[in-house]
């Protein structure tokens, strides 16, 4: 479960830059 909740840490902090690169693309 540790590990679960380091990604889903890790993912929280990029998912801006994911947010903005969909925006992007769909552009």
């Amino acid at each position: 479960m540790a590990c679960a909740m380091q990604i889903l840490e890790k993912f929280e902090m990029f998912s801006p830059y994911i947010n903005l690169g969909l925006l992007y693309i769909e552009q």
